[in-house]
């Protein structure tokens, strides 16, 4: 169990720092203050499937701990809709500092973005 759970933290460490040196190109502020970037060098797609990274930045640090999040999504564009695959929290803006958590989440529902969302224009973009 010790040599999977290691396994298991080397294979995340390297996967993360090579997401921390991607171009983020801001994509949308929604009206609390919360501003999403993406990575468009790091899109892919799949089986129908488009997989890409998003930085979200906090305008004030959520439970007093998490200033930005890096999440990895999978987007199904003909049904306009969307998982969370993991979510990354740090420290620091723009995911920069100590990774304070991370969730590996196992059997993600679909999630379809409220009109007129942050989300939604997200997600246009990504479909385009």
């Amino acid at each position: 169990m010790n040599k999977l759970l290691t396994l298991t933290v080397i294979l995340y460490s390297l996967m993360f720092s090579s997401v921390s040196f991607g171009e983020w190109t801001e994509v949308v502020r929604a009206p609390s203050g919360l501003v999403f970037y993406v990575d468009f060098d790091r899109i892919r797609k799949n089986n129908g499937y488009v997989y890409f990274w998003r930085l979200g930045d906090y305008p004030e640090p959520i439970g007093g701990k998490h200033n930005s999040v890096k999440s990895y999504h999978k987007v199904d564009c003909e049904l306009f809709r969307h998982q969370y695959l993991v979510q990354n929290f740090y420290n620091q803006s723009m995911g920069k500092g100590d990774l304070s958590e991370t969730y590996d989440i196992e059997n993600p529902s679909w999630a379809y973005p409220p009109p007129n969302s942050a989300t939604e224009v997200l997600l246009e973009e990504i479909c385009k």
